[in-house]
């Protein structure tokens, strides 16, 4: 790791949400190379995850807000009666070869994607 990975890992630390991009400007790089620098940088460990912090006033400000658990049950059997149409079937393979619920448990960061 060098002075670049550094800078990355800190402006990671004050906002985990930065965009590759944001990144790129901020440490005066290209937006690929920062992103091959940030996928070697997750790759060797040393980020563990990427995860959130709630702000415990505001979210108990929404929580009585939240569906009671029944609904989250109805809800669930609800896309469960719909049948497969957004879900292929657990033994499916994708494109790349992996299963859909592997790609969907692997919680590592899609680096430079929007997509997930």
């Amino acid at each position: 790791m060098d002075q670049l990975d550094f800078q990355i890992l800190e402006l990671l630390s004050n906002n985990s949400r930065i965009s590759v991009t944001e990144i790129s400007k901020q440490i005066g790089r290209s937006h690929s190379a920062t992103r091959l620098r940030l996928a070697k940088i997750v790759d060797s460990g040393v980020i563990e995850k990427f995860t959130i912090i709630l702000d415990e006033e505001i979210y108990g400000q929404f929580s009585n807000q939240r569906p009671s658990t029944e609904d989250s049950a109805d809800l669930s059997a609800g896309i469960k009666e719909k049948g497969n149409e957004s879900f292929p079937p657990e033994n499916q393979q994708t494109n790349n070869g992996v299963r859909e619920t592997e790609r969907i448990n692997d919680s590592r960061p899609v680096i430079g994607s929007t997509s997930r």
